[in-house]
């Protein structure tokens, strides 16, 4: 279901002053996607690792992503969600090791309010460790995240973790049309 223009005009119109005195370097959007098993794509490995680990697997299971950006195109590292596993595969662990990626599993694979929790944490971590190579007039001013409605973001540790780190978070309106919408 599309978002009618005036929802969304009076949702900017609310939060402009905030969004307009944020720096781009410091507006993020989040956002989760699943991956496609049906979708024949390209792969990109890291050099260390030389055969993809799910080619061919018929029974390939739902994993999603929380993926976020800035309006500056950095990219944030993304937080896959696996579905039971009890630990992280070899193969993963190079992902993780340098930073270019986070993991965590629940028990279909989908994010919840522990996996949003979890994302804020990491979240967090990383933009303290980049506000470093910002510019110093703006490394210190809030930050904002700008996401969906999700039912994983009502979690109110996750809320005070990014409020205590200077990170304001704002939600959309519309669910289903927000990856258009949230930069």
């Amino acid at each position: 279901m599309a978002c009618e223009p005036r929802i969304i005009e009076e949702f900017y119109d609310k939060h402009r002053e905030t969004i307009e005195s944020t720096p781009e370097e410091l507006i993020f959007s989040i956002d989760e996607t699943f991956i496609n098993k049906f979708k024949k794509k390209k792969v990109a490995l890291p050099e260390e690792i030389e055969h993809m680990i799910a080619k061919g697997i018929p029974n390939f299971p739902h994993i999603t992503a929380l993926c976020g950006c800035s309006m500056t195109g950095k990219s944030v590292p993304p937080l896959f969600v696996l579905p039971c596993i009890a630990e992280l595969p070899r193969e993963l662990k190079v992902f993780q090791r340098e930073r270019h990626c986070w993991f965590t599993s629940t028990p279909k694979g989908w994010v919840n309010r522990s996996v949003f929790l979890l994302y804020c944490i990491f979240f967090i971590e990383w933009l303290n460790f980049e506000r470093q190579r910002m510019p110093e007039d703006i490394r210190d001013k809030p930050a904002l995240i700008v996401c969906d409605g999700h039912s994983s973001r009502e979690n109110p540790l996750a809320l005070f973790l990014l409020a205590s780190a200077n990170i304001k978070l704002i939600v959309l309106p519309c669910t289903y049309n927000t990856h258009f919408t949230s930069i």
